[in-house]
Protein backbone atom coordinates (compact mmCIF):
# COMPACT_ATOMS: atom_id res chain seq x y z
CA UNK A 1 0.00 0.00 0.00
CA UNK A 2 1.17 3.51 -0.61
CA UNK A 3 2.17 6.10 1.95
CA UNK A 4 -1.22 7.80 1.62
CA UNK A 5 -3.31 7.61 4.78
CA UNK A 6 -7.11 7.61 4.95
CA UNK A 7 -7.68 10.75 7.05
CA UNK A 8 -5.82 9.03 9.87
CA UNK A 9 -8.69 6.58 10.34
CA UNK A 10 -6.61 3.60 9.25
CA UNK A 11 -2.86 3.11 8.88
CA UNK A 12 -1.28 0.20 7.00
CA UNK A 13 1.02 -1.97 9.11
CA UNK A 14 3.81 -1.73 6.53
CA UNK A 15 3.93 2.03 7.15
CA UNK A 16 4.06 1.78 10.95
CA UNK A 17 7.03 1.83 13.27
CA UNK A 18 7.82 2.38 16.94
CA UNK A 19 7.23 6.12 16.58
CA UNK A 20 3.54 5.44 15.83
CA UNK A 21 2.62 4.09 19.28
CA UNK A 22 0.59 7.21 20.12
CA UNK A 23 -1.33 6.91 16.83
CA UNK A 24 -2.14 3.16 16.70
CA UNK A 25 -1.03 1.71 20.04
CA UNK A 26 1.91 -0.45 20.98
CA UNK A 27 0.76 -3.78 19.54
CA UNK A 28 -0.07 -2.32 16.14
CA UNK A 29 3.18 -0.35 16.01
CA UNK A 30 5.07 -3.55 16.91
CA UNK A 31 3.25 -5.44 14.15
CA UNK A 32 4.32 -2.73 11.74
CA UNK A 33 7.95 -3.03 12.84
CA UNK A 34 7.81 -6.83 12.51
CA UNK A 35 6.20 -6.75 9.06
CA UNK A 36 8.67 -4.16 7.76
CA UNK A 37 11.65 -6.11 9.14
CA UNK A 38 10.48 -9.45 7.73
CA UNK A 39 9.64 -7.97 4.33
CA UNK A 40 13.15 -6.51 4.20
CA UNK A 41 14.41 -10.09 4.69
CA UNK A 42 12.18 -11.24 1.79
CA UNK A 43 9.86 -13.12 4.13
CA UNK A 44 6.28 -12.76 2.94
CA UNK A 45 4.04 -11.50 5.68
CA UNK A 46 0.38 -10.58 5.11
CA UNK A 47 -0.15 -6.88 5.58
CA UNK A 48 -3.11 -5.34 7.30
CA UNK A 49 -4.19 -2.11 8.86
CA UNK A 50 -4.82 -0.60 12.25
CA UNK A 51 -7.52 1.80 13.21
CA UNK A 52 -6.02 4.91 14.74
CA UNK A 53 -6.55 6.50 18.12
CA UNK A 54 -8.28 9.33 16.21
CA UNK A 55 -10.85 6.84 14.89
CA UNK A 56 -11.37 5.49 18.41
CA UNK A 57 -11.84 8.97 19.88
CA UNK A 58 -14.31 9.87 17.12
CA UNK A 59 -16.20 6.65 17.88
CA UNK A 60 -16.41 7.63 21.55
CA UNK A 61 -17.46 11.20 20.77
CA UNK A 62 -20.15 10.40 18.19
CA UNK A 63 -21.73 7.87 20.54
CA UNK A 64 -21.40 10.00 23.68
CA UNK A 65 -19.44 7.23 25.39
CA UNK A 66 -16.59 9.12 27.02
CA UNK A 67 -18.63 10.54 29.92
CA UNK A 68 -20.68 7.35 30.31
CA UNK A 69 -17.48 5.30 30.62
CA UNK A 70 -15.98 7.85 33.02
CA UNK A 71 -19.11 7.68 35.19
CA UNK A 72 -18.90 3.87 35.28
CA UNK A 73 -15.20 3.99 36.18
CA UNK A 74 -15.95 6.53 38.92
CA UNK A 75 -18.56 4.10 40.32
CA UNK A 76 -15.89 1.38 40.31
CA UNK A 77 -13.28 3.53 42.04
CA UNK A 78 -15.82 4.69 44.63
CA UNK A 79 -16.72 1.07 45.39
CA UNK A 80 -20.30 1.51 44.14
CA UNK A 81 -19.95 -1.12 41.38
CA UNK A 82 -17.83 -4.25 40.90
CA UNK A 83 -15.24 -4.59 38.16
CA UNK A 84 -17.37 -7.32 36.58
CA UNK A 85 -20.46 -5.10 36.39
CA UNK A 86 -18.56 -2.07 35.12
CA UNK A 87 -16.80 -4.16 32.47
CA UNK A 88 -20.11 -5.65 31.35
CA UNK A 89 -21.70 -2.19 31.20
CA UNK A 90 -18.85 -0.75 29.12
CA UNK A 91 -18.98 -3.70 26.71
CA UNK A 92 -22.73 -3.14 26.37
CA UNK A 93 -22.13 0.54 25.53
CA UNK A 94 -19.68 -0.43 22.78
CA UNK A 95 -21.96 -3.14 21.41
CA UNK A 96 -24.83 -0.67 21.08
CA UNK A 97 -22.73 2.06 19.46
CA UNK A 98 -22.41 2.90 15.77
CA UNK A 99 -19.34 3.83 13.79
CA UNK A 100 -19.13 7.42 12.55
CA UNK A 101 -19.77 7.65 8.80
CA UNK A 102 -16.15 8.52 7.99
CA UNK A 103 -14.84 5.53 9.95
CA UNK A 104 -17.40 3.11 8.52
CA UNK A 105 -16.56 4.25 4.98
CA UNK A 106 -12.77 4.13 5.40
CA UNK A 107 -12.18 0.65 3.91
CA UNK A 108 -14.22 1.25 0.77
CA UNK A 109 -12.89 4.77 0.28
CA UNK A 110 -9.27 3.61 0.46
CA UNK A 111 -8.24 2.74 -3.11
CA UNK A 112 -5.65 0.14 -2.12
CA UNK A 113 -8.11 -1.81 0.02
CA UNK A 114 -9.49 -3.93 -2.85
CA UNK A 115 -5.97 -4.72 -4.01
CA UNK A 116 -5.01 -5.75 -0.48
CA UNK A 117 -8.02 -8.10 -0.17
CA UNK A 118 -7.20 -9.82 -3.46
CA UNK A 119 -3.46 -10.09 -2.74
CA UNK A 120 -4.12 -11.73 0.60
CA UNK A 121 -6.88 -14.01 -0.68
CA UNK A 122 -9.43 -12.49 1.68
CA UNK A 123 -12.90 -13.19 0.37
CA UNK A 124 -15.00 -12.27 3.38
CA UNK A 125 -14.99 -9.10 5.46
CA UNK A 126 -17.41 -7.28 7.71
CA UNK A 127 -18.58 -3.95 6.30
CA UNK A 128 -21.04 -1.21 6.99
CA UNK A 129 -23.96 -1.92 4.62
CA UNK A 130 -23.63 1.52 3.02
CA UNK A 131 -20.10 0.76 1.89
CA UNK A 132 -20.71 -2.69 0.36
CA UNK A 133 -21.52 -1.45 -3.16
CA UNK A 134 -18.48 0.81 -3.33
CA UNK A 135 -16.21 -1.91 -1.94
CA UNK A 136 -17.48 -4.47 -4.47
CA UNK A 137 -16.92 -1.96 -7.27
CA UNK A 138 -13.32 -1.33 -6.19
CA UNK A 139 -12.63 -5.06 -5.86
CA UNK A 140 -14.07 -5.68 -9.35
CA UNK A 141 -11.86 -2.89 -10.73
CA UNK A 142 -8.78 -4.43 -9.15
CA UNK A 143 -9.68 -7.91 -10.40
CA UNK A 144 -10.16 -6.51 -13.92
CA UNK A 145 -6.82 -4.68 -13.73
CA UNK A 146 -5.06 -7.87 -12.66
CA UNK A 147 -6.74 -9.91 -15.40
CA UNK A 148 -5.50 -7.46 -18.05
CA UNK A 149 -1.97 -7.61 -16.61
CA UNK A 150 -1.79 -11.41 -17.02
Amino acid sequence: MGEKQQNEIIRWFENLNAEDVSVVGGKNASLGEMIRTLKAENIRVPDGFATTSQAYLEFLQVNGLKQKIQDLLDDLHNGEQTLEKVGKSIRKLFAGASFPEQTAQAPSDFPDFGEFLIQEGIDSISLNPDSVIETKKRIAQEEARRSKAR
